[in-house]
């Protein structure tokens, strides 16, 4: 989980306030994720980064 300005791609981990200093690029985070450097969207859609959350039961 994680907050996620969709105006300038800024993306903050729940335990990091939401200001300007801690605030994450979000083509860095699924970069790095993936182990790549540069633009991670190339090959991949939103459906291949996003994990979906367990269902409860």
């Amino acid at each position: 989980m994680f907050s996620l300005c969709t105006e300038c791609d800024s993306l903050w981990w729940p335990q990091t306030g939401t200001d300007i200093a801690n605030a994450l690029f979000l083509d860095d985070v699924v970069a790095a994720k993936f182990g790549e450097e540069g633009n991670p969207w190339t090959t991949r859609v939103w459906a291949d980064v996003i994990e979906p959350l367990p269902e409860d039961g």
